[in-house]
This record gives structure tokens, C-alpha cells and sequence, in this order.
């Protein structure tokens, strides 16, 4: 069984003063011990204990944290704007080098086809006398560096489509890109720039 007995309970308020740097306590508390054997009993309390503890020589956090943190919340804000800016620039880039690579690769594969064009025509040619076996042997030639030139510009255009799906700007890789009819008129706030 028990002989003794011991009950503490406390409360415990603070609040840190902004103008001064100091902080402000709030203290209230009660004991009480209870000895059975001698029949005997201790009291404590203290209804209200009020204590303020101010360094001398120390800096003021909290004036000092209310003059920084605007211009944290500022700075955040000015390099958030900067960040969207410079990922607007960078799909404009992406989104043109994609138009650039599509025309590239329509330009040589029509390259392509009339060298082919153009070779069949001296090989129908040659049976008739009027074409030259070494036309057809440089327009072999012709079109291997040109089937060469398309497979760089589908590489090139592949690798344009990648970047701006990489972006997050598109989802799709088939689609086929086209100048914007108009160019829209954007008005940049000065106190965003």
C-alpha cells in the first residue's frame, strides 16, 4: 500500500514582446504532499508569479525578424516570377526549335523525293542514249546524303518534341506544329518585372 503522496500541477503562459525583445511569463502553480504514516501534509502554491526576462546586451530577434521577413516574402516573390519568366522563354525556345526541326525535315524529305524523281528519270534515259550512267551513279549519291539529311532532321525534330514534352508543355509527340496567327500583345507590369 501507499504511504505517500505527491501532487504538482502548473500552468505556464509566455508571450515574446516585439518592441522590446524581451519575454513576458505568466506562472501559477501548486504542490501538495501527503505523508500517511505521520499523518502529515505539505502545502505550496503560488496563485500568480509574473516574470519578464530582457538580455542587456543581446540584439532584438523578433524587430529585427519584422523588418527581414518583407523582404524574404519579396525576394521569394521577385525570383518565383523570374523562375516562370525564364520557363515561358524556354518553351517559346523549345516550341520553335520543334517548327524549325518539322520544316527542316519537310524540306529534305521534298529534297529526298525529287532526287529520286530525278533519277529515275536519267535511268529511263540511259536506254534511249540521251543520259549518262555517271548522272545516275551522282545522283546515287545525292540521295544517300539526303536520306542522310532526313534521318538527322527526324532525330533533330525528336529530340526539339522531347525537350518541350520535358517542359510540360505538350503531352503528345504526333503533332504537327504550325506559326501562331497572331502574336499576342502582352503588357508587363513594372512592379512584377
Amino acid at each position: 500500500s501507499r504511504t505517500q503522496t505527491d501532487l504538482d500541477i502548473g500552468v505556464n503562459l509566455s508571450q515574446r514582446i516585439a518592441s522590446t525583445g524581451g519575454t513576458l511569463s505568466l506562472q501559477s502553480f501548486f504542490s501538495r504532499f501527503d505523508d500517511y504514516l505521520n499523518e502529515s501534509g505539505l502545502f505550496n502554491a503560488a496563485p500568480i508569479f509574473i516574470r519578464y526576462e530582457q538580455s542587456l546586451f543581446g540584439l532584438n530577434d523578433i524587430k529585427w525578424k519584422k523588418k527581414i521577413e518583407p523582404l524574404k516574402l519579396t525576394l521569394a516573390s521577385k525570383q518565383y516570377n523570374l523562375a516562370i519568366e525564364s520557363l515561358s522563354q524556354n518553351v517559346t525556345e523549345a516550341f520553335f526549335d520543334v517548327l524549325e526541326a518539322q520544316n527542316d525535315m519537310s524540306y529534305a524529305n521534298t529534297n529526298l523525293q525529287a532526287i529520286q524523281e530525278l533519277k529515275e528519270i536519267e535511268n529511263k534515259r540511259i536506254p534511249l542514249g540521251t543520259g549518262k550512267y555517271s548522272n545516275v551513279l551522282q545522283l546515287r549519291s545525292e540521295e544517300l546524303n539526303a536520306k542522310q539529311i532526313v534521318e538527322q532532321a527526324k532525330y533533330k525534330s525528336q529530340t526539339a518534341t522531347l525537350k518541350l514534352i520535358n517542359l510540360g508543355a505538350i503531352n503528345d509527340r504526333n503533332i504537327n506544329y504550325s506559326l501562331p496567327t497572331e502574336i499576342p500583345n502582352y503588357i508587363v507590369d513594372e512592379n512584377m518585372a
